[in-house]
């Protein structure tokens, strides 16, 4: 199965991308093990687990947590326990609130 998702590369806009829902090209995309972490209701970020160990390029600045988040990341849906497309409407708020200061 596919979903939709926001990409976003360290120095770059997000951008949507359709992916299958699988751990392999996830953990492809970030460089590595992925670590979780639910932004909103309907929104999950999926980022490199060890990419602060790794020193990798920031991305940006988490609010939510007070801290940078480095390296390339994901943001999905949900769907029960299971990831699933970021719905349009949370992808709109979430890219433009990166594209804005890079602080969720």
């Amino acid at each position: 199965m596919k979903m939709k998702i926001l990409y976003k590369l360290p120095g770059e806009d997000p951008r949507s991308l359709v992916i299958p829902n699988d751990l392999g090209v996830m953990q492809q995309l970030v460089g590595g093990y992925i670590e979780t972490l639910r932004i909103s209701d309907r929104a999950i970020l999926v980022m490199n687990e060890r990419g602060k160990i790794y020193e990798l390029e920031p991305n940006f600045y988490l609010g939510a947590i007070g801290d940078t988040v480095v390296g390339p990341v994901l943001v999905v849906g949900e769907d029960g326990e299971e990831f699933a497309s970021l719905p349009d409407d949370e992808a709109e708020e979430i890219a433009r609130i990166m594209r804005g200061g890079f602080e969720i």
